[in-house]
Parts: C-alpha cells; sequence; structure tokens
C-alpha cells in the first residue's frame, strides 16, 4: 500500500508562518503578555493600550489588522484574555526546534500515543496511525495542566514553609534547652564542689584547735627542757676546762662547786620526764559513691509520646518503639482484649544490672482533665529488662467513640510517657550519675 503524499509548504513559507503566529504586528516582536481580541488577532498587553489610547473614539476601536470595531473592557487592554497559544517566551523558543534526525524540519506535532514532539517526516514514517495534534493545538492543554500544578504546588509551599520553619525553630529551642540544662548540671556540680571545699576546711580548722589546745602543756614541758639542757651543758663546760687545770689543789677546791651545781641541774633521784600520751585525731576518708553523687546533681526525666491508630488495635500485641537512652530503651504496646483497652510499657537493657524507674502513663484527651492517668514504681534488677501492665484501661467503644474526646486527627490516639530514672547500675556494678530534667 502507497503512503500517501501529503502537500506540504516550503520551508520559508512555514517559518514565515511560524513568525506571524508569534510576533506582534505592532511592535513587530516576540508577544509580551499577548492579548486576543474579539477578531482573534493578538497583540503585546503595552502594545494594544497604546493603540487603545492613541485611536479609539468612546469606548470603540478598531483592529490594527482587520479594522474590526472592538469595545473597550473597562479597564482597558489588561482585560482582554490571554492568549494561551502564542505564550511569549516559550514560541520565542520554539521557533529555534529543529528535528536532529531531519535537519531543517520544524518540530511542530505532538503524538499523543508515543507522548513525543515530532516534526512532519517523522510523523508520516513512524507515528501516521498514531493520534497526532499540532503543537499550538496541545499547547493550551499543557499550559493549563501546568497552570494547575503550579496552584497546587503554591498552596502546598505555605505549609511545607510553616512545617520547615517549626523544624528549625525547634531543632533551635533543643540546643539551647539542652545547653541551659547542662550549664545547670555544672553550677550543680560547682555547688557540690564548694560545699565540699568549705566542709573540708572546717575538719582542718578542728584538727588545728585540737593540736593548738595539745601543744599548750607540750611546748611548756619544751621551754623546761631547754633550760635543763643549757645547764647542764654549760656545767658539763666547766668541769672540761677544770680538768685542764694542772694544779691539783685547783681541782679539789672545784669540787664542791660542781657537786652542788649538778645536784641542781638534774638531781639523782630525778628522771626524765615522760612525755605525755596526747591523743591525735584521725582522718578516715569517706567513700566516694558516686550513686550518692547522682542523687546529689539530679535525677533523669524523660518524657515522650506515641501516636497509634485505631484500626491497627487488635488481639496481638502492637508495639512502638519508645526513649532511647544509650544503654536503655523504652517502648509501649497496646492490645484488645475482653473488648477493652490494654497497655504495657517495656525497658530493655543487655548492659544494666539494676535502676529505679518512676513513671507515669497517660491516655490523653482533648479536654486534658479527661485524660486517663496510670502512675507506677519499677526497679529493674536484672538484664532482662521490665515490663509494666495497665489492664482494662477502657472500653473500646468508648476509646472508639470520637465524642469522648481521646480520638485525634486521622484517627489516631495519643499515649504520654513520663520518666523518672535514678541509680543505674551496670553490670560492674559501677553507678551512672544521672543529670538534670531533659526538655
Amino acid at each position: 500500500m502507497q503512503s500517501r503524499r501529503i502537500e506540504r509548504k516550503p520551508y520559508k513559507l512555514i517559518m514565515e508562518d511560524l513568525n506571524q503566529r508569534i510576533t506582534c504586528c505592532i511592535c513587530l516582536s516576540n508577544f509580551r503578555k499577548p492579548k486576543i481580541i474579539d477578531c482573534h488577532h493578538t497583540y503585546c498587553e503595552t502594545c494594544l493600550d497604546d493603540h487603545i489610547n492613541k485611536s479609539a473614539v468612546g469606548d470603540k476601536f478598531d483592529c490594527a489588522l482587520c479594522r474590526r470595531t472592538i469595545t473597550v473592557p473597562p479597564n482597558g487592554a489588561k482585560d482582554f484574555p490571554v492568549n494561551f497559544y502564542v505564550d511569549d517566551q516559550e514560541l520565542a523558543n520554539n521557533k529555534e526546534e529543529f528535528c536532529v534526525y531531519h535537519g531543517q524540519e520544524v518540530l511542530d506535532l505532538y503524538c499523543s500515543d508515543c507522548q513525543l514532539v515530532v516534526c512532519r517526516q517523522c510523523n508520516e514514517r513512524h507515528h501516521q496511525t498514531h493520534d497526532s495534534h499540532s503543537l499550538q493545538g496541545v499547547r493550551q492543554t499543557f499550559v493549563l495542566e501546568l497552570q494547575t500544578l503550579k496552584r497546587e504546588l503554591a498552596d502546598k509551599i505555605p505549609r511545607f514553609q510553616s512545617y520547615s520553619d517549626i523544624l528549625r525553630t525547634t531543632i533551635s529551642q533543643k540546643k539551647i534547652s539542652t545547653e541551659r540544662l547542662c550549664t545547670d548540671v555544672d553550677l550543680q556540680v560547682d555547688k557540690i564542689c564548694q560545699m565540699t571545699h568549705k566542709q573540708g576546711e572546717d575538719i582542718k580548722d578542728i584538727l588545728r584547735k585540737i593540736l593548738a589546745e595539745n601543744l599548750l602543756n607540750l611546748d611548756a614541758m619544751f621551754v623546761e627542757a631547754t633550760r635543763n639542757l643549757f645547764s647542764i651543758k654549760s656545767l658539763y663546760n666547766m668541769t672540761s676546762q677544770i680538768l685542764k687545770e694542772d694544779s691539783t689543789v685547783e681541782i679539789i677546791n672545784s669540787m664542791d662547786l660542781i657537786r652542788l651545781e649538778k645536784e641542781e641541774v638534774c638531781p639523782r633521784d630525778v628522771k626524765t620526764p615522760v612525755i605525755p600520751n596526747i591523743p591525735v585525731p584521725k582522718f578516715k576518708p569517706g567513700d566516694i559513691s558516686t550513686e550518692h553523687l547522682s542523687r546529689l546533681i539530679g535525677r533523669l526525666n524523660v518524657n515522650f509520646y506515641h501516636r497509634f491508630d485505631i484500626d491497627q488495635v487488635g488481639l496481638m500485641w502492637t508495639d512502638r518503639p519508645g526513649y532511647n537512652l544509650d544503654i536503655l530503651s523504652w517502648s509501649v504496646g497496646v492490645v484488645a482484649r475482653s473488648k477493652r483497652l490494654n497497655i504495657s510499657f517495656n525497658m530493655v537493657s543487655e548492659k544494666i544490672k539494676s535502676c529505679n524507674c518512676q513513671f507515669t502513663l497517660k491516655l490523653n484527651n482533648i479536654d486534658d482533665d479527661r485524660s486517663l492517668i496510670k502512675r507506677g514504681d519499677k526497679a529493674l534488677k536484672t538484664t532482662h529488662g521490665m515490663s509494666y501492665k495497665w489492664n482494662s484501661v477502657i472500653e473500646m467503644d468508648e476509646l472508639f467513640d470520637f465524642d469522648n474526646g481521646f480520638i485525634f486527627d486521622m484517627g489516631n490516639f495519643i499515649i504520654k510517657v513520663d520518666l523518672n530514672i535514678s541509680d543505674i547500675v551496670l553490670e560492674n556494678t559501677s553507678y551512672i550519675p544521672v543529670g538534670a530534667d531533659m526538655p
């Protein structure tokens, strides 16, 4: 079967026709804000406005091309509809778009079946049986779709911008809050250090006072002993000088004096004084327990919440991971038993030997006064973890009833957990001091 031959215009005529469609007949440039008037001719908005101002009589003016009389809208040229078929920028770009397979052939057809822009030769050879349209014919469809998408995107921008701003603010606030808490911890540690230093100075003052009182007697004894020692040394030196004398008469005459001085300095029946046993207080350093330090510094408070979809609550436990604190993690689970909601609170760790955990479980209500609350106090004493069950919290029918206020947006209900953790002991029995409240 022979293919049908299609008569085609020369390329020059095609380009001239294309130029007429994309240029304004007044300014002879590509359209800017193309406006179509009642006779279906198109002008730039500025050119049309200028033409109306120069040629209009009353509220009437003649088309510059066909001379048909046109009524001027209330707001002038800008009230005429936009001619989407001759959008200035895209048509200007289209003027330079040619087929890569057929040289100077203009891409002026759109194959709907293949969703491709093609030239006429491509269309005759490969898309002849397909549903093809001129680009000008399909332009408005794509423009309208893009405008719809643009509006949809414009509607989403404020919401996502607000969400992004909230995240940025939240991150900043968390950083500031954490730094403040670290500062609070430092202040508490400094306060403990100052109090400890003062107490140490007080103990040293007591020791020095006890020493001063005990030294009163010892100082007197020392003065007496020093005086006696001086007298004995003087008599010793005198005796040594006499022994050096050659005269026997002098030696004999000195004996009575030496004996008398000797009896005064150290009588025969006087013994060396015994140094008194004065008790000295002892200092025994106390055991430095990080457990005690932890209690002095403060406790760690953690809070988190989880949303549960009411459609996912069934006869099997639905667990949500909770808060992770390096060596500790908590989770919350829900299940429907006997048509009532049951809640579980679990703490898991393979490194913890023991710790104390005070907690509050709260089933949130839009009216906070109607929220259901359960408080507990559990001690983790093994590395296998800890589990707590809050049974028969609420009837499922009552929970599912939106009017009761437990169901929030998108069919979710919220369980909030507040934790107070202290006295954490690792497997090596060392205590981990925990800091001040978290935000």
